[in-house]
C-alpha cells in the first residue's frame, strides 16, 4: 500500500516517465533498427551486453504506439519487486518484520528510487536484480533445491548481459567461495552455474569471433580515456605528445565522432550491417552510433595510449580516481539528467538528501554515505573473517551477507577506476544493499538493548 501510496503523490507533484533517453542514450541502438532488425542488430552489438538493449526492442515492437505507460508500468513492476525482495530478504536474514518493512519503505518511497525508477536506463532494474539475487542464494542455501541456485545464476547472468560493470569473473568468484567455503557440493554448483556462465562466455566468444576482443563491451578504453581525461590533457602529457612519445590519439576526447579519430586509425572493414556502419543515428534517434564499427579500434587504441599514460604517472592516476570517489559519495538525485523529475520535488529531494545523505548541499558529499559504505563494507568484513575461522552454523545467513559486501566492495573498486563522472547514479545500485547492511547492524545494537534491559529487569533490586 506505501509503495502505491508513493507513487500516486510524486505522480501528483508533477515526476514523469522520462522515455528521452530511448533515442539519445549512447548505450542504446538506433529506435529503427531495435524496432526493424532486432535480431541482427543486436547480435553485432559490440559496444554492450545485448539484455537491455533486447528489452528495450520487445517493447518497442509489442507496444510501438504506447511506449511511456508500457515502460512506466515495466518500471513499476520493477521497483515492486524490488520492495518485496528487500522485505523478503531482510525478514529471512533475521530483521523483525517492523523494521523490515520500515527500511524499504524509506528506501522505496525515497525521491532517489522514485527518480530512477523513472527514467529509462538500466540502473534501476539492475538495482532490483541485485535484490532478487540475494533472495535465491538466502532460498538455495537454506532450502537447498536446485531451482533456487539456477534462479541465483540466471540473475547473475542478467546482470553480466545488461551491464559491463558486471563480469563473467564476477560470477566465478561467487562460485569458488560458495565451493571452498559454502558446503556448496561441486557437483551442485556446477549444474547451477553452467547455462548461465555458458550464455555468458557464448556472448564474449562472439565478440571475439567478430570484432576481436573476449569481453562484453568494446567500451574499456573509451571509459578509461573519459575517466583520466585530466591526466590525459594536462600539460605534461601534451608536451609528450608533442614530442612524439606519446600518441596524438589522446588529444581527442573519449566518445568523440568518429571523424575526429580516422587519421589515427586504420580505415575500419566495410559491412552491410546497419548497426555498424552508421556513424549517427536515424531520426527519432540522435548523436553518434558508438556502435559503429570503427570504435572498436578507437576504443582498444585508446586503452593502450591511456595505461601507457598511467604507468608514468601512477600517482595522478590515484588523484583521479580520488576524485571520481568524491562523486561517488554525493546522493545520487545529484545526477545530471534527472533534472526535469527532480525539479518538480526540489523540496523532498534536499529533504531527504539531507536526513539520508547527510548532504546539506547540491553535489557535496554526503557524510551518511561515507558512514554507511564504512559501517557496510566494515561489518562484511567482519563477518567474513569470523565465517572462514569458525564456518558459521547459520550458513544462508553469513553467506549470503558475505555475497551482498562483497558485492558493495566490487562495485565500489570498478566504478571508481573507470568513471570519473556518473559515479553517484552507479552507486544507486547498491544502496538497497547498504539498506540490508545497516538493518542488519542496527537490528543486533536493538536485540543486545532488549537482552540488557531484560537482564537489568531480572536481576535482583540493590538494597
Amino acid at each position: 500500500m506505501a509503495f502505491i501510496i508513493s507513487r500516486v503523490l510524486y505522480y501528483w507533484l508533477g515526476v514523469r516517465f522520462d522515455i528521452i533517453p530511448l533515442y539519445y542514450a549512447w548505450q542504446f541502438l538506433d529506435v529503427n533498427l531495435l524496432q526493424n532488425r532486432l535480431i541482427e542488430s543486436v547480435f553485432y552489438l559490440h559496444s554492450q551486453p545485448p539484455l537491455f538493449n533486447l528489452f528495450l526492442g520487445v517493447v518497442l515492437k509489442i507496444f510501438p504506439n504506447h511506449l511511456d505507460l508500457a515502460f512506466h508500468i515495466l518500471y513499476l513492476a520493477f521497483g515492486l519487486i524490488m520492495a518485496v525482495s528487500l522485505v523478503v530478504i531482510m525478514n529471512r536474514l533475521g530483521l523483525s518484520r517492523g523494521l523490515s518493512t520500515t527500511l524499504t519503505i524509506i528506501f522505496v518511497a525515497s525521491p532517489t528510487a522514485i527518480l530512477y525508477e523513472n527514467w529509462l536506463l538500466y540502473t534501476y532494474p539492475i538495482a532490483g536484480i541485485l535484490c532478487v539475487s540475494a533472495v535465491f542464494l538466502h532460498k538455495w542455501l537454506s532450502e537447498h533445491k536446485p531451482i533456487y541456485g539456477a534462479i541465483f545464476f540466471i540473475c547473475l547472468a542478467c546482470l553480466v548481459l545488461t551491464w559491463s560493470l558486471f563480469q563473467a569473473l564476477w560470477i566465478i568468484a561467487a562460485c569458488v567461495t560458495l565451493y571452498l567455503y559454502g558446503r556448496i557440493r561441486l557437483k551442485s554448483l556446477i549444474a547451477a552455474a553452467a547455462i548461465p556462465l555458458i550464455l555468458i562466455m557464448g556472448w564474449q566468444v562472439k565478440n571475439w569471433h567478430y570484432f576481436g576482443f573476449f569481453g562484453t563491451s568494446s567500451w574499456m578504453g573509451l571509459n578509461l580515456a573519459r575517466s583520466q581525461a585530466k591526466l590525459i590533457f594536462d600539460e605534461q602529457t601534451l608536451t609528450l605528445v608533442e614530442e612524439g612519445k606519446l600518441s596524438r590519439l589522446l588529444t581527442v576526447p573519449a566518445f568523440s565522432d568518429y571523424d575526429a579519430y580516422r587519421e589515427y586509425l586504420p580505415e575500419p572493414p566495410e559491412t552491410d550491417i546497419p548497426a555498424l556502419n552508421q556513424k549517427v543515428k536515424d531520426p527519432p534517434s540522435f548523436g553518434p552510433n558508438y556502435n559503429y564499427i570503427g570504435y572498436v579500434a578507437a576504443s582498444k587504441a585508446s586503452f593502450d595510449e591511456t595505461i601507457c599514460v598511467i604507468k608514468s604517472r601512477p600517482g595522478d592516476f590515484v588523484k583521479n580516481c580520488l576524485n571520481g570517489f568524491s562523486v561517488y559519495l554525493t546522493p545520487a538525485t545529484d545526477y545530471e539528467f534527472l533534472g526535469p523529475n527532480r525539479d518538480p520535488i526540489r523540496f523532498l529531494v534536499t529533504t531527504y538528501n539531507a536526513l539520508f545523505y547527510g548532504s546539506l548541499k547540491a553535489e557535496h558529499m554526503g557524510l551518511l554515505i561515507i558512514y554507511s559504505l564504512v559501517l557496510s563494507i566494515g561489518y562484511g568484513a567482519y563477518l567474513a573473517v569470523r565465517w572462514i575461522r569458525n564456518r558459521s552454523a547459520n550458513l544462508p545467513y553469513a553467506a549470503t551477507v558475505i555475497f551482498i559486501w562483497l558485492t558493495i566492495g566490487y562495485v565500489t573498486v570498478v566504478v571508481n577506476l573507470f568513471e570519473n563522472q556518473e559515479n553517484n547514479r552507479m552507486r544507486f545500485i547498491i544502496e538497497p544493499y547498504v539498506w540490508i547492511m545497516l538493518g542488519i547492524i542496527f537490528d543486533g545494537i536493538l536485540r543486545r538493548w532488549a537482552r540488557g534491559r531484560e537482564i537489568e529487569a531480572r536481576s535482583p533490586a540493590k538494597p
